[in-house]
């Protein structure tokens, strides 16, 4: 019999829909055979996972990896390192960094940048280019996605329906996807010239929940208006109206999903009071009831996709005294597994739904081959969690360069131990076990990232 790379063993393994005790073998960074006893092939490595489950290497489709002239936030190493110790193997970068990264040539110098410096795969996305030849070069450079703020930003006005339209036809011709920030930007702009930001709060009468609304139906009326039926995706959800309005698109035929993070589902607006700065993110937390039904919505699987949106600022710019100036955003990448399991322990939401949402879907929607799922042929991309270990939120231990956390303090249960991506050990009982990077560019051809 021939000799593998890798073999894991004693370990129930999530494997289409179910928790089942087999081995798993890996070679060349493939997983080659799943089974238990004699019918698998011997190992130059033995990784013993007894009382653990396996799953899925998470993929996380909205994370800011910062870097570049943002370097003193987040690098691609630490942003990347902070993935693997969650039990993430893949992420999408955002594309609002400095320099933004728009087109083609932004696009692969960002690649270029990240290479040999990403401990788990990395795709990226780029704003819309006005110009729709180089949205089409953008797209064949190999982009995981454009994305679109409806608030403000780079690349294309979104308020100008004819070229917004446009754009979308090409996006959805070439198989890519859009990603939306779903807050409407002139109702923003309205309510800012006569409404003065003087604590957190104000932000509530400025950015409520109908300015969500309105983005959303705005966007969804533009997708149901464009030929080839693109890919739209809605970043970070927060309430039950909004998910609704994405289950009635997809009941006429719109390609449309939407994504729900850690936050909006186990936070709300309480929180601002507690943390001040520290919890204030963009789009905002809203109520306890608006929490409470968009978890159970989740739950209940009519939410795709559950993302971080890991946003590292520095510890200044979240507690400075002019509340107009305080970043929104914070670090959840480290975080966000255990998090979720948590509630699984909790008996509120299963553990197919919770795979389904971190690894499965993301894996469909955002067409990235062979991950997301444990089958033989497919990447080795996968993470051993040992169900009954605890952790207690602490922000300082954080490998992120951002050291802070609205979710400081919570007792979690379900804890990450060891993450293999492209059947490299990374992370092996919580320590990192490589002496460098070897995370991957992961670059989408022909609507798939291979």
């Amino acid at each position: 019999m021939y000799t593998v790379d890798l073999r894991i063993t004693g370990g129930k393994v999530y494997r289409r829909g179910k928790l089942t005790l087999m081995d798993i073998a890996v070679d060349d960074g493939r997983i080659v055979k799943l089974g238990r006893g004699s019918t698998m092939p011997r190992s130059d490595t033995t990784l013993k996972a007894d009382g653990c489950i396996i799953l899925p290497g998470v993929i996380d489709v909205h994370v800011h990896l910062r870097d570049e002239n943002l370097s003193y936030k987040e690098t691609f190493e630490t942003g990347t390192l902070s993935a693997a110790l969650g039990g993430v193997t893949t992420v999408l970068d955002m594309p609002n960094n400095d320099p933004p990264t728009v087109g083609k040539m932004a696009s692969k110098n960002r690649m270029e940048k990240a290479k040999g410096r990403i401990y788990v795969n990395v795709g990226f996305y780029s704003f819309i280019p006005e110009d729709l030849e180089e949205l089409r070069d953008t797209i064949d450079l190999g982009v995981s996605g454009f994305k679109l703020f409806l608030t403000d930003g780079y690349g294309l006005n979104p308020w100008n329906e004819s070229m917004l339209l446009n754009a979308m036809d090409v996006i959805g011709e070439k198989s890519s996807i859009l990603c939306v920030h779903c807050e409407d930007g002139r109702m923003i702009r309205e309510r800012s010239s006569r409404i003065a930001i003087r604590d957190l709060r104000d932000y509530e009468m400025v950015r409520g929940k109908d300015v969500e609304l309105s983005a959303v139906s705005y966007m969804l009326g533009l997708a149901g208006r464009v030929e080839s039926k693109p890919n739209v995706h809605l970043c970070h959800i927060t309430c039950s109206e909004s998910v609704e309005m994405v289950s009635e698109a997809k009941a006429k035929g719109l390609k449309v999903s939407c994504e729900v993070t850690p936050h909006h589902i186990l936070l709300d607006s309480s929180y601002m009071d507690r943390f001040g700065g520290l919890a204030f993110t963009l789009p905002l937390l809203r109520s306890s009831i608006d929490s409470s039904k968009l978890f159970d919505y989740a739950a209940a699987g009519f939410v795709d996709i559950v993302a971080s949106d890991h946003a590292p600022h520095s510890l200044d710019e979240k507690i400075c005294r002019n509340p107009a100036e305080v970043k929104p955003g914070f670090p959840c990448l480290e975080i966000m597994l255990p998090l979720i399991f948590t509630e699984i322990a909790n008996g509120r939401i299963s553990l197919d739904t919770v795979v389904k949402a971190l690894c499965e879907k993301p894996a469909e929607i955002f067409r990235i081959d062979r991950r997301g799922f444990i089958e033989e042929g497919f990447h080795a991309d996968l993470v051993i969690l040992d169900p009954k270990r605890e952790l207690t939120v602490n922000p300082e231990l954080f490998v992120s360069k951002a050291k802070y956390s609205p979710f400081h303090g919570r007792r979690l249960r379900g804890r990450p131990t060891t993450t293999i991506v492209g059947g490299v050990v990374v992370i092996e009982d919580g320590e990192l076990a490589v002496d460098k990077p070897t995370g991957r560019i992961l670059r989408r051809m022909e609507g798939v990232l291979s």
